[in-house]
Parts: C-alpha cells; sequence; structure tokens
C-alpha cells in the first residue's frame, strides 16, 4: 500500500478554500485510474493554465498539435 496526500480544492460561492487529504491504503491501481481520467476529461472551468484551457475549449486539434509538438520536443531532450 501506498501512503498518498491529495490537495483538495473546494468551491463555495466565490471563495475556494484548499485543504489536505491523507489517505493511507489507496492502491497503485487506484492511483493511476485516477491520473488517467484527469487526463483523459481534464476540468477546463478551474484551470491552473487558463489560456491552455481555453484553447482546450475553442480550438481542440490545435490544441492537440502543440501537446504534440512539446511532447516530442521532451522526448528528444532524454
Amino acid at each position: 500500500m501506498v501512503m498518498v496526500l491529495v490537495l483538495v480544492n473546494l468551491s463555495c460561492g466565490s471563495a475556494h478554500f484548499t485543504g489536505l487529504k491523507i489517505y493511507g491504503s489507496i492502491s497503485v491501481e487506484s492511483i493511476m485510474l485516477s491520473i488517467i481520467s484527469m487526463l483523459s476529461s481534464p476540468n477546463d472551468e478551474s484551470p491552473a493554465n487558463v489560456e491552455a484551457a481555453k484553447e482546450w475549449r475553442d480550438n481542440r486539434d490545435e490544441f492537440k498539435k502543440k501537446v504534440s509538438r512539446c511532447v516530442r520536443r521532451s522526448q528528444e531532450m532524454t
């Protein structure tokens, strides 16, 4: 089992609260499934990168091209 710290964002009207939850017995499989889920359907309503979220919503094809270029460049660095 793996000890996992999860950052939780809670929204209450216009205020945002950040809390920390500690889970003591989450399997690696559960973590991987959560990551896959987040990557397959990102939350563009409360983005960390506003510009990327806007492009994700407005021009998905161009967004995918930029991501592909970025991934290729990062693979070339290794």
